[in-house]
């Protein structure tokens, strides 16, 4: 438990008066909502769920948001911890359109670890909320097509994630198209 209670920590001062895009709300809702729904997955997953997969929630996005590398959260958290959140790091890709982008993120995550996976899809579960609520049809259909082509990507990795998923981008379809 405190490995999780360090990572919180962690990811509040690496979030520090950052603000989520669609809502303005503070940023490190997210990551907690994240955190919430993968440690949610202990009791009813066939999948192990550790304090580490939960740290690695609360952290999936402090180096693409911070001055924090995957190699600080290896010395702080160990190994699997900075795996995982490598894993979830998106790298820079300089002067690629954002489906360029898209596909090489999806084929990366394809074959990453099934805990880094499983953090994905909850990541991608409470983005969409977000994004549906607060944005224009446009971008809301955009991220509702992009979240159908993730799951792909993510297929296999926990079932009661990727159905979640799927349900909200149905009803988004439905909603919005």
């Amino acid at each position: 438990m405190d490995v999780i209670i360090r990572a919180q920590k962690m990811a509040k001062k690496a979030h520090k008066g950052q603000k989520i895009k669609w809502s303005g709300l503070p940023y490190i809702i997210h990551p907690a909502r994240v955190a919430m729904l993968v440690e949610s997955l202990r009791a009813t997953s066939r999948l192990s769920v550790t304090g580490d997969m939960v740290s690695a929630a609360w952290l999936h996005d402090v180096v693409e948001d911070s001055d924090l590398t995957v190699e600080d959260i290896r010395q702080e958290f160990g190994d699997d911890v900075a795996l995982w959140v490598g894993e979830l790091t998106n790298p820079v890709y300089d002067g690629l359109s954002r489906q360029e982008r898209n596909e090489m993120d999806f084929a990366r995550l394809a074959i990453a670890s099934n805990e880094a996976k499983v953090i994905k899809l909850a990541d991608r579960i409470d983005n969409l909320g977000g994004v549906l609520s607060c944005s224009s049809n446009e971008k809301a259909l955009r991220y509702l097509e992009e979240s159908r082509l993730l799951l792909e990507a993510l297929g296999g990795a926990q079932e009661r994630l990727e159905s979640q998923l799927y349900r909200f981008i149905q009803i988004g379809l439905t909603e919005i198209g």
